[in-house]
């Protein structure tokens, strides 16, 4: 299994992408993504995105919303099937910062 480098990043989203690229002709039972913004080898014990079964190899992606701009964070994908899990290489993105909040002009006489 790969991942691949987020897309569409934003300050609070991002979008994640994963390959099963061989499942030894075993069905894919779970599949996904695990993330963190404080381990760079996030595992199972971290966040997970489980996108359950998936009947055959191949592409897939999912979106990830509600995180802190200005942060990095790390993702790997995971397959699971009766052969066990396989993990990819990390790989890492950091939301956009934050716009700065307009401010009111302040006059003084």
């Amino acid at each position: 299994v790969t991942a691949s480098v987020a897309s569409s990043v934003t300050e609070t989203s991002a979008l994640l992408g994963g390959n099963v690229t061989s499942c030894g002709n075993t069905a894919v039972t779970q599949h996904g993504f695990y993330w963190s913004a404080t381990h760079t080898t996030p595992d199972a014990s971290d966040h997970i995105i489980n996108l359950g079964a998936k009947p055959f190899e191949g592409a897939y992606t999912a979106s990830l919303s509600g995180l802190v701009g200005a942060v990095t964070y790390y993702v790997r994908a995971f397959s699971t099937n009766l052969n066990g899990t396989s993990v990819s290489s990390p790989v890492s993105f950091t939301t956009l910062t934050p716009s700065p909040e307009p401010t009111s002009p302040t006059l003084t006489t």
